[in-house]
């Protein structure tokens, strides 16, 4: 970000519910022994690139609705994560205001592309361009985990993360340049670390987790202050007021945040499915 840019605004919004989560929701925990046993149930269940669920389509449309009437008549541009999940949530409001989604290969949920710990490559960017109104960023001629022989570690997933800062803050300016605005659409672990590091939020007692509800939003505004330099402004966190009470999930008791808050606690990571 250069001085000249005295403000640019950032929205990270949570895709829409996906099969996995509903996935995770179906399969009731009390039903098995243990929680390995109930996890491995999950695991054999999920998809290693899911579609919105049924709830996550209505959620998409609604959040296509919201942000072509909260942004209107400002300029800004639509950055997603190469997963189908948060394609298909922003490709309302894509479709609506006629903008094209650009792509960035390394907005991928914790993990990465997976089922049942076996790699996968991820779809290419020529799959993407051909099926959806997409710009891919350079990095996934093979497929955005193309070269990932196992799932991604806690240490990657911080080491990434500095590296998405640092693109945001450096290279996102100028790529949407002149325009001052961007939503991302991403992924509840991926922001969970991805807000922490911005904030510092990484105390033990109490291990804070960032939750966001499926289509949730989090704005920031990064300003620029003379004699100090830049600053960020957090002016939401977690914006639900958008969301229908009848389609809002993914922050509520049933999707077990407070596991993370156990695996954070521990320096390990729970997947967003």
């Amino acid at each position: 970000m250069k001085k000249s840019d005295t403000r640019f605004r950032l929205l990270l919004v949570r895709h829409a519910q996906s099969a996995n989560n509903v996935c995770m929701n179906k399969i009731n925990r009390d039903d098995f022994t243990t929680e390995t046993a109930w996890w491995d149930a999950i695991q054999a269940n999920r998809e290693a690139d899911p579609e919105l669920s049924p709830a996550g389509v209505k959620q998409a449309e609604v959040l296509g609705e919201y942000l072509s009437k909260y942004l209107d008549g400002k300029e800004y541009e639509i950055i997603s994560s190469p997963m189908r999940r948060t394609i298909l949530t922003c490709l309302p409001l894509a479709k609506r205001v006629k903008k094209q989604i650009i792509v960035n290969p390394a907005f991928y949920e914790f993990y990465g592309c997976y089922k049942l710990g076996i790699t996968f490559p991820g779809s290419t960017q020529r799959e993407l361009e051909e099926e959806f109104p997409v710009r891919c960023l350079p990095g996934m001629e093979q497929g955005w985990y193309y070269g990932h022989k196992e799932i991604e570690t806690t240490e990657e997933l911080f080491k990434r993360v500095e590296r998405l800062w640092n693109w945001i803050y450096s290279d996102l300016p100028s790529l949407i340049s002149p325009l001052k605005t961007a939503i991302i659409l991403g992924h509840g672990t991926l922001f969970n670390v991805l807000l922490g590091n911005l904030l510092g939020c990484r105390s033990q007692v109490p291990h804070p987790v960032l939750v966001h509800a499926n289509i949730g939003i989090t704005e920031i505004h990064f300003v620029h202050l003379d004699d100090y330099g830049c600053g960020a402004l957090v002016k939401a966190l977690n914006n639900t007021g958008h969301i229908p009470d009848e389609i809002r999930t993914g922050d509520k008791d049933a999707d077990r945040w407070e596991k993370a808050v156990v695996k954070f606690s521990e320096e390990k990571m729970e997947e967003d499915v």
